[in-house]
């Protein structure tokens, strides 16, 4: 946590690993009622080419057992949010509260610690009314649901950078194996206090999908993993309600254009129809990139289009034409 384990990596001797990722500590993060917190966010990546990101509907918060002190830099207990160093840190504060009488009840829910009624969701309507600053304090402008909602765009935003960035090795993996697939991601994100932003720690491609995962789906009586395989089409799509809507809908369009070569009618046709499967059958999941029906963030536009591959997205262009076209509640 103070930086001595990177200065020591660095400066000691030649490791078989040499890639590092170093990052600045966020030493005044937002806190629930003066607990760190950060939040875990799941990201299907369902295409690269033409880039398309799904997010599940909401986000685990996951908080320290002890209150956070920005001076006790040595607190793992205290500064680190992870799901099982917080285990161990809650075993060993309920055995040390109940000495002689055995296991604590419910050691996880830290029930009779104090932290039972703490957010365990980023959509939790009890959110905004906990957030507090670094020391615990209330913040100079009381947080709302808008500044919740301002977060969570700020969130999605800041991951499809980070998966943008990540893209030329992602095909690099595409052109090696040639298979088709979806990536499951795991972002855990922290927020800073006095500017109020999301901050990327980690990237997981092989995250966890138990407890949190289950726990933010009870809350909103949603199946979202169910769902993310509906979305990766691992059972296939039904297509019989739009399927001739959509081909003649391309059909049209092509039309407007010049001469096509019939591989170049062919290859639209794929990447139409599977942007328009993706959104009739995503469930839970929420479009996070291209943000079909509401403006785009135009950084993020800018550095896709400095990504190669990222240039055409007419096909992307007519699916969000093609949803626009249904009613409430459907895409088609």
């Amino acid at each position: 946590v103070d930086g001595r384990a990177a200065v020591d990596v660095l400066t000691g001797p030649p490791r078989a690993m040499q890639r590092y990722v170093l990052q600045r500590y966020v030493a005044s993060p937002l806190t629930l009622l003066g607990h760190k917190f950060d939040t875990r966010w799941w990201v299907l990546v369902t295409s690269i080419e033409p880039l398309r990101i799904f997010a599940a509907p909401d986000a685990l918060v996951r908080t320290s057992a002890v209150p956070y002190a920005a001076a006790d830099a040595a607190d793992r207990c205290a500064h680190l949010t992870n799901g099982k160093v917080q285990k161990r840190c809650r075993q060993h504060l309920a055995q040390r509260r109940w000495p002689e009488a055995g296991p604590a009840p419910d050691p996880q829910g830290m029930r009779d610690l104090g932290q039972s009624d703490l957010a365990r969701r980023f959509g939790d309507p009890a959110l905004p009314g906990q957030l507090r600053d670094a020391m615990g304090m209330p913040l100079s402008t009381p947080a709302s649901a808008a500044t919740v909602e301002d977060l969570r765009r700020a969130t999605l935003s800041a991951i499809t950078r980070t998966v943008l960035l990540g893209l030329p090795e992602l095909r690099k993996q595409r052109d090696a194996t040639r298979a088709a697939g979806f990536l499951l991601l795991a972002v855990d994100v922290v927020y800073d206090d006095e500017a109020m932003v999301p901050w990327v720690l980690e990237v997981n491609t092989n995250g966890y999908l138990g407890a949190g995962l289950l726990e933010v789906s009870r809350a909103l009586g949603v199946d979202i993993l169910q769902d993310m395989f509906r979305l990766a089409g691992a059972a296939g799509f039904d297509r019989s309600g739009y399927q001739e809507r959509l081909e003649a809908m391309v059909e049209g369009r092509l039309r407007e254009q010049p001469v096509v070569p019939s591989s170049a009618r062919t290859e639209l046709i794929r990447r139409v129809q599977a942007a328009v499967d993706e959104l009739t059958h995503r469930g839970s999941w929420e479009p996070a990139y291209p943000w079909p029906q509401r403006e785009t963030d135009g950084a993020v536009e800018s550095l896709a289009r400095l990504q190669d591959g990222l240039r055409d997205k007419s096909a992307d262009d007519l699916a969000r034409e093609i949803a626009l076209l249904g009613g409430t509640g459907s895409v088609l």
